[in-house]
């Protein structure tokens, strides 16, 4: 699972007016998610803001600081991503360490 959550966590930036590359692995990788983080980003660009609708993960989130148009099921964090990252991160190691 470490390796998995390490390579699905590297960046992925789609420029305005750039394709999205693998959108068809990117659908289905959102789908099969547990956890579906969206950073630093106005949900205006398709198709990349198509992605949000493939998630079947039970955690949705967006971390922005702006006033963005948030996806039904989404929790905003709304600050910047360093801080929202943080907010995250400190989130899933308290639920984790419940867990066990």
């Amino acid at each position: 699972m470490k390796k998995r959550l390490v390579i699905l966590l590297g960046a992925g930036i789609v420029w305005f007016g750039e394709a999205v590359p693998n959108m068809k692995v990117a659908m289905n990788t959102a789908f099969e998610a547990d956890i579906f983080v969206v950073i630093g980003t106005s949900l205006l660009v398709s198709p990349a803001n198509t992605l949000t609708a493939c998630s079947g993960a039970s955690h949705n989130i967006v971390i922005d600081p702006g006033e963005v148009e948030i996806p039904e099921g989404f929790l905003h964090i709304k600050e910047t991503a360093t801080v929202g990252m943080e907010m995250l991160y400190q989130s899933l190691v308290k639920l984790t360490a419940n867990t066990k």
